[in-house]
């Protein structure tokens, strides 16, 4: 999973504490994204949990929310992640 902070919403409405939203998660400008679950926690946190591992995902990173069409939900900023 991988922790972030600083979350901003954008085309959908804050969603409220636990509730989970299923996308598509950049977390590099080059990385093709991959399907998570984004789960909304408090002060604009989330905790995002990939389908599948990812590699190098660091403290600072930005994260990038999609939707399953490839548009804009929202990101933050990770601030921890773990295996």
């Amino acid at each position: 999973a991988v922790f972030c902070s600083d979350v901003n919403w954008m085309s959908v409405p804050d969603p409220e504490y636990g509730q989970k939203i299923r996308g598509i998660v950049k977390i590099r400008y080059r990385n093709e994204g991959r399907s998570a679950w984004i789960e909304a926690g408090t002060k604009q946190s989330a905790r995002i949990c990939f389908e599948e591992p990812v590699r190098a995902a660091a403290p600072g990173q930005s994260a990038v929310f999609y939707d399953e069409e490839g548009c804009l939900i929202g990101g933050g900023i990770i601030r921890s992640a773990e295996a």
